[in-house]
């Protein structure tokens, strides 16, 4: 995951997992800070639901679900424009989250079928019915279900991307 992932990170995890997968080289922006700082240069991982080091940050009610809306204007404008620009990859949570839903809900109703395509990794062990009704609840909104292994599911996209790298060919969702 260190080896491939983007540069840019969100997360709805409190823990610092992804730091000790970074091994501390990350830059961390957690929810409410006052002064965020990104790295142009390096990796940044979002914390908007929180950090386990901060207590204060950490999200837990309905009401700190919605005042990110209303607070937390940089982390909300800043993913705000990564999902308008690039195609998501969501891994290990669904876009049930309300925060996560509202911004992909604005950018989707502000650019419609010129938003790039967006793609949900759903774990294997779902119902046949549950991964149908997740299909129809997000296809039209752009987003693709992959059932796979979040592991799996990475390293395929490893192998994948490694090939295109060498190949002449454009990255596009045949890939």
């Amino acid at each position: 995951f260190r080896a491939f992932s983007p540069n840019m990170v969100v997360t709805t995890n409190w823990d610092n997992q992804l730091e000790t997968i970074y091994d501390g080289l990350v830059n961390v922006v957690v929810r409410k800070d006052k002064s965020p700082q990104v790295s142009n240069g390096g990796r940044n991982l979002f914390k908007i639901h929180g950090d386990v080091g901060r207590p204060q940050s950490i999200v837990v009610t309905q009401s700190q679900y919605f005042s990110f809306q209303r607070e937390d204007t940089y982390l909300n404008r800043k993913i705000y424009t990564l999902f308008s620009e690039a195609s998501p990859v969501f891994l290990g949570y669904s876009l049930t989250d309300p925060n996560v839903s509202f911004l992909y809900d604005e950018v989707y109703a502000h650019m419609g079928e010129e938003k790039p395509p967006a793609y949900m990794v759903v774990h294997p062990s779902e119902s046949d019915q549950v991964l149908e009704e997740t299909r129809l609840l997000f296809s039209s909104k752009n987003i693709h279900i992959i059932q796979a292994e979040i592991g799996e599911f990475i390293n395929d996209l490893s192998v994948e991307y490694k090939k295109y790298l060498i190949s002449n060919k454009s990255f596009d969702e045949e890939y």
